[in-house]
């Protein structure tokens, strides 16, 4: 069976889902203040935080508090202003 084809790699990848209210998202944002954007920044990167030590918990579930935190530190010290 033949490689259905490609089209020409234009420098973007194709967004792999349907996005349905991303331009509703994207006007509510430019409504907002920068004080409330910002807020939100901090609230989204706290979010994505406790989601990533959630699942570093479950992961590895033996280990102990102060071992997850060394752990949870570490590998967002690898990935902090990773440029490559």
């Amino acid at each position: 069976m033949p490689t259905p084809r490609r089209p020409p790699y234009n420098g973007c990848v194709p967004d792999p889902k349907s996005r349905p209210n991303h331009a509703v998202y994207l006007r509510a944002l430019r409504r907002m203040s920068p004080e409330a954007r910002l807020r939100k920044a901090f609230g989204l990167s706290a979010f994505a935080r406790a989601l990533f030590r959630t699942g570093l918990g479950r992961r590895f579930p033996n280990l102990t508090e102060p071992e997850l935190e060394r752990l949870l530190r570490d590998r967002l010290r690898r990935c902090h202003n990773r440029i490559s």
